[in-house]
């Protein structure tokens, strides 16, 4: 499946940073030094549907999860055994 949208809506503009175009945004800096993440595709729409971005993620994340748990899919990190 290609990653083509209709319109994407973003809450910061991404001109100013591209990253924001990221589905999960980008790391920003405040004024007080605090990361903070900001921006993300917040609205997809694609043939007339609108996709909210961030629960398409958790979404995602709660199939991968479940599929790992049933095939008893563990990462092993190199060295650490």
């Amino acid at each position: 499946m290609g990653k083509l949208a209709d319109l994407v809506i973003v809450e910061e503009n991404p001109l100013m940073n591209l990253k924001v175009l990221y589905g999960t945004g980008a790391i920003k800096l405040t004024e007080d030094n605090e990361v903070v993440r900001v921006g993300g595709v917040k609205y997809t729409i694609k043939d007339g549907i609108v996709y909210d971005a961030k629960q398409l993620l958790a979404d995602v994340k709660a199939m991968v999860d479940e599929k790992k748990a049933e095939e008893g899919f563990e990462l092993k990190q190199p060295g650490m055994e």
